[in-house]
């Protein structure tokens, strides 16, 4: 790859494009704990995971998806008064209570490379357990009807998707609304295997940060983001 990240505009239809897509390597995306809008960054990348907060205007009251960065442990952010640590470790449910979701693993290899795959947990210890060079853990869900319920499934809204293929990361965001089932369709169709994916968070969490483009959404107040280490 000649730069660290190419930008393109994906499977136009009627003068729009389905995806806006950043691929990079592997070894060129980290979790990153911001908890406000991206586009107040000065970050590159795209939303992150689900999260909660009492208000999508103000600092999050924390994540309820996997966000785990090795080089962050111990390590705390402080936003508007209140301290995080930088590192979330477990997959939460709306109600509460941990919940098993599909969860993206970025580890290097017995020859130094970077790898992903996927596992579905509820907290980050077995992961460890199975992969101790795991670098980054970042939840999201998969394309289930029963992870969604029958309503946000076939709601057509912004989305976000993480994807892999070998050593190859693509940040993707939609620029048509899609239902879960549609998105599946047109990840598909883009070359990619919905399997080594995760969904992020949508609606108007779904933003983007590039050189190229920025899709703003709904400006909200983020715990994480999937961001470029390196953009030039």
């Amino acid at each position: 790859m000649a730069n660290s990240y190419t930008y393109t505009s994906e499977l136009w239809l009627q003068g729009r494009p389905t995806f806006h897509v950043i691929r990079t390597l592997l070894l060129n995306i980290r979790t990153e704990t911001i908890c406000k809008p991206l586009t107040n960054t000065s970050y590159y990348g795209i939303n992150g995971g689900f999260y909660h907060g009492a208000s999508y205007d103000t600092t999050p009251e924390r994540s309820s998806s996997i966000c785990y960065n090795k080089a962050d442990v111990g390590k705390t952010i402080s936003v508007n008064g209140k301290t995080f640590n930088k590192n979330y470790n477990y997959n939460i449910s709306s109600s509460g209570s941990k919940i098993k979701k599909k969860t993206m693993v970025i580890y290097a290899t017995s020859t130094g490379l970077k790898a992903a795959t996927y596992r579905y947990v509820d907290n980050i210890n077995s992961i460890l357990s199975e992969f101790p060079n795991a670098e980054q853990i970042i939840g999201g869900t998969d394309y289930n009807l029963d992870s969604w319920g029958e309503k946000a499934y076939y709601l057509p809204t912004q989305r976000t998707v993480l994807a892999w293929d070998g050593v190859t990361a693509y940040l993707i965001v939609t620029d048509i609304p899609q239902t879960i089932p549609g998105l599946k369709a047109n990840i598909e169709q883009l070359g990619l295997n919905p399997s080594n994916s995760i969904i992020l968070d949508g609606s108007g969490s779904t933003a983007m940060k590039c050189k190229e483009y920025t899709k703003k959404g709904g400006e909200r107040h983020i715990f994480n983001m999937i961001r470029l280490t390196q953009t030039t």
